[in-house]
Parts: structure tokens; C-alpha cells; sequence
């Protein structure tokens, strides 16, 4: 019985050691939930938009219908196409495997500060304590999924210049902290904290300049997911 016990002990600080590994730079959700839903709004005529892609001029130059785009989350990336599976399990990975986020994001110290400030001008000079005093061992990805266009909508957006702005929603306030990262050619980088806005209602606007991808939205750790 005591061999058995230890046996036990022995297996469970096994486990309690790997689930940090795994989860410490995520919420715990974020392997089992869906994707944000994008906002879909109609235009005059009835028709269905998710967003629409922009020439420089900021010119009208394709509606993005919903039957042309697609938001795949990490748990559903066995589902994806093969691209996307590998894209989506490779970004999880090189960040589950990550002590903190400043392993895979270059300067993410830097980047953290430059959102502080453009938040702090957007609350109007204010910034909770809470937020000023965040460090990035207070960083966690709080979504990843992949977001992908038809052939017809992508080659509109990767005309020199074109953007897009996808609303997601999320429930978030105008005061909390967000930051958008995507992964790209197996790196990830953090997105201008001008191209992310959360607005009143709770959902957040991010901008694409000329492709989409995957994405990390990332939040601060709350109080339990500290503890």
C-alpha cells in the first residue's frame, strides 16, 4: 500500500510540474474554446459584411462577405486544413514551451511599454495602477486562432497598401489591457497598438494591413490565474 502511495505522489508532481510548462503562458480555456465570433453588419441593400477591405485612399475595394472568411481556434486546428493545422500548432507550441512570452516575442519589454502609453492617451491620461505596474511575466494569451480569406478576398488585401478591420467579439472594457501578436514566417510579432481597439459595446477592432493569419490576442493575467 505504501509503494502504491508513492508511486501516486511520485505521478501527481509529475503532472503538477508539466502543467505549468504547458499552460503558464496561456489562459486556462484557451485549448478548449471556440473562436471570438466576428461582427457581421448589413449594408444597405441587405447584403451580410464581416469587414471591408480598404485601398491607402481608404477606397472601398472588396466587402468581405462571411462566406469568405474563416476564424480557426487552437482547439479546433485538427479540423483545419493542413496549412493552417501546422501553422496554429506550431505557434501553440513555441509558446507553451515558453517560461514567459519574452522568449518568442523580441523586445516584447519594449512593446509592453509602447502599449501602455497609446492606452493611457486613449483613457485620456489615465492608466489603473494595476496596468501601469504590469510586467511581462503578467502576460497571457488569452486567444489563438488562425483567421483565413478566400483566394478571392486574399489577393484583394495583399495589393500594396490594402487593410482590412475585422471586429471580434470579446467582452472586454475600454480600460483593460490588450495586445494583438501574429506569427509570422515562425516568429511572432507584436501588432501596432493603434491597429487594436476595444470598443464600448465590448468588442475589439484589429486591423490587417495586406494578409491575415494567426494571432494571439494576449491580456493580463487576472488575480487566480496568478495564483
Amino acid at each position: 500500500m505504501k509503494a502504491l502511495c508513492k508511486v501516486i505522489t511520485v505521478v501527481l508532481a509529475v503532472l503538477m510540474l508539466a502543467i505549468p510548462v504547458s499552460a503558464a503562458n496561456f489562459t486556462p480555456s484557451v485549448e478548449q474554446k471556440g473562436a471570438p465570433e466576428i461582427v457581421t453588419t448589413k449594408k444597405a441593400d441587405g447584403t451580410a459584411i464581416v469587414a471591408v477591405i480598404e485601398d491607402p485612399d481608404g477606397q472601398d475595394v472588396h466587402d468581405v462577405t462571411p462566406a469568405e472568411i474563416v476564424v480557426t481556434p487552437v482547439a479546433d486546428s485538427k479540423k483545419a486544413s493542413k496549412a493552417v493545422r501546422k501553422e496554429l500548432e506550431e505557434a501553440y507550441e513555441s509558446v507553451s514551451k515558453a517560461k514567459s512570452l519574452d522568449e518568442v516575442v523580441p523586445d516584447l519589454d519594449k512593446a509592453l511599454e509602447e502599449h501602455k502609453d497609446a492606452m493611457k492617451e486613449a483613457l485620456g491620461g489615465k492608466l489603473d495602477k494595476k496596468v501601469a505596474d504590469m510586467k511581462v511575466s503578467d502576460l497571457v494569451v488569452r486567444d489563438l486562432v488562425n483567421v483565413s480569406l478566400t483566394e478571392t478576398a486574399a489577393n484583394k488585401l495583399k495589393q500594396t497598401g490594402n487593410s482590412v478591420k475585422l471586429m471580434f467579439k470579446m467582452d472586454m472594457k475600454p480600460d483593460d489591457f490588450l495586445m494583438v501578436m501574429r506569427y509570422v514566417d515562425g516568429e511572432w510579432v507584436v501588432m501596432e497598438a493603434e491597429k487594436v481597439e476595444i470598443l464600448e459595446d465590448g468588442s475589439v477592432t484589429v486591423q490587417f494591413d495586406e494578409e491575415v493569419g494567426t494571432i494571439a490576442f494576449v491580456v493580463q493575467k487576472s488575480e487566480e490565474i496568478k495564483k
